[in-house]
């Protein structure tokens, strides 16, 4: 019988036929309409985006038609007197930020996370009498309600006092309730000068280097 030899076709492997247009036409349907579906995503957003800009713009025109009021706190201070009060509690604000980084690093430094503190060079410039000199100039000059100002004693405490890092977290909590009450100073000694402004435009000019 004559041999039979595999033909071309069944050595060369089958391949995939290309996809037909109906497919193609799908696949480009498909991307279409996801591309479709991204852009009003987009624009959903954006239109969100822009209410919420809008919302926030009318909330802060509101806030600014409602005139300031005058405080009782501060009737016996002349203008001049508000600049300097404000200036005097920016300054002690100032001041207890620094207090509380120097407790923030001896937390630190107790929590094995942070070198210590200097203490013999720090402690003649933190003594009681000198923090409290600042308070007491705030409170008569404005008849100022503030929380009290905690002693900075803790930080002096020894590294293995058992008790020193909770005594040193409890002047922490104390200062920062102390600064609180003094931004809420400012706070009040800026409303209290545009409400002064508003009513005489021109002092604010007197406010200006000549």
């Amino acid at each position: 019988m004559p041999s039979t030899s595999p033909s071309a076709e069944q050595l060369i492997p089958a391949q995939h036929t290309p996809q037909t247009a109906q497919d193609a036409g799908s696949i480009l349907g498909a991307e279409i309409a996801a591309m479709v579906a991204r852009e009003r995503d987009k624009a959903e957003r954006k239109a969100m985006q822009a209410s919420a800009r809008a919302v926030r713009a009318a909330a802060r025109a509101a806030a600014r038609a409602i005139p300031p009021e005058r405080s009782d706190q501060f009737t016996h201070l002349s203008l001049d007197g508000m600049r300097t009060y404000r200036q005097l509690v920016v300054r002690e604000e100032e001041r207890v930020g620094y207090w509380q980084r120097v407790v923030s690093a001896r937390l630190d430094a107790l929590r094995g996370v942070g070198a210590d503190v200097d203490t013999d060079h720090l402690r003649p410039a933190l003594e009681s009498q000198q923090l409290a000199a600042g308070r007491e100039v705030v409170v008569h000059a404005a008849h100022a309600i503030l929380p009290p100002l905690p002693t900075l004693d803790a930080l002096w405490l020894a590294s293995d006092d058992p008790t020193a890092l909770a005594r040193v977290a409890e002047t922490g909590a104390g200062l920062a309730a102390y600064r609180e009450g003094l931004a809420e100073q400012v706070r009040a000694a800026t409303h209290e000068l545009i409400a002064r402004y508003r009513l005489t435009p021109g002092a604010c000019l007197t406010a200006l280097p000549v």
